[in-house]
C-alpha cells in the first residue's frame, strides 16, 4: 500500500466520523482496517500536528 493510499484511508475515516474521532482513535481504526500497526499510520504523515488537524477537519487535505 502506498503512502498516499494510507493517508487517504485515514482522512476518509476522519471524514466519515464527522471529524469527531481523536487522531489516535482514527489512527487505530485506520490501522485495523488495513492490517497495520497504528504507528505505521503515523509514519505516513509529516508530524502529529497534521494528523490532529485532519482529525478535526481543519487541514486543507480534508476538503479535496
Amino acid at each position: 500500500m502506498t503512502r498516499e493510499e494510507i493517508q487517504n484511508i485515514y482522512i476518509r475515516i476522519c471524514r466519515d466520523s464527522g471529524w469527531r474521532l481523536s487522531h489516535t482513535s482514527a489512527a487505530i481504526l485506520s490501522a485495523k482496517v488495513i492490517g497495520l500497526h497504528p504507528l505505521e499510520i503515523w509514519c505516513q504523515f509529516s508530524d502529529m500536528d497534521v494528523m490532529e488537524r485532519i482529525a478535526k477537519g481543519e487541514h486543507p487535505a480534508c476538503h479535496q
